[in-house]
Parts: C-alpha cells; structure tokens; sequence
C-alpha cells in the first residue's frame, strides 16, 4: 500500500510484466518499499507476522503453490512460499508482514 507521499497506484495484473513467474513492480512501488525498509519501521513479533502471513495465505490475490498430492492422492493445503506475492501491490509477502507501517492493500491487516 502506497505511503501517503507515494501516488496511490492500481494496475491491472495484466500491467506487469512477469520474469520467471515473479511479478515486477515498477521503479515507484520499488521506491515506497525500499524507503520503507530505510525508515527502520518497527519490526512486528513473530505471533503477530504469522498471523498476518495466514490472512495473506488465503487470500485471492497472493501467488500460492499448492503442496503435491500424497500417497492417496490428496492435495496439501495451500501455502506460501518465499518467492509468494501480492497480486494487490507487488510486494513480497514474506518480507511486508513483517514491517508494523505496511498495511495490506485490501485492508484485511
């Protein structure tokens, strides 16, 4: 989600270009994450990034793999990986739950 100094940005999915399957987000949002990180925003506890990881995991606009079948056939449950992404901003879920300033761009944390 864009800072209140950064232009509040929607694109389409389709806007992206995508290397390798990872979404590239253009110089902007680049910029607003990085500065972000610079700002040395508050780190959240692991309870709190985990919880926000879950909400991320079940949601529609967040790249997931799904684990592989078992023995029996059965998928796994749906999960994130590292490389797992924000459809809504582009951002890296791994690394945007952890920061107590970001916020999910469709307001579910």
């Amino acid at each position: 989600m864009p800072c209140k100094k950064c232009p509040d940005k929607q694109k389409d999915e389709q806007q992206y270009k995508s290397v390798g399957g990872i979404l590239v987000p253009d110089r902007s949002e680049v910029l607003h994450f990085g500065k972000a990180v610079m700002r040395g925003t508050g780190k959240l506890p692991h309870a709190e990034v985990l919880e926000r990881r879950e909400k991320c995991r079940t949601c529609d606009k967040a790249t997931n793999r799904v684990e592989p079948p078992d023995a029996q056939g059965n998928i796994g449950p749906i999960s994130l990986t590292t490389l797992s992404q924000c459809r809504g901003c582009k951002c890296f879920i791994h690394l945007k739950t952890k920061f107590a300033d970001e916020s999910c761009p469709e307001k579910k944390w």
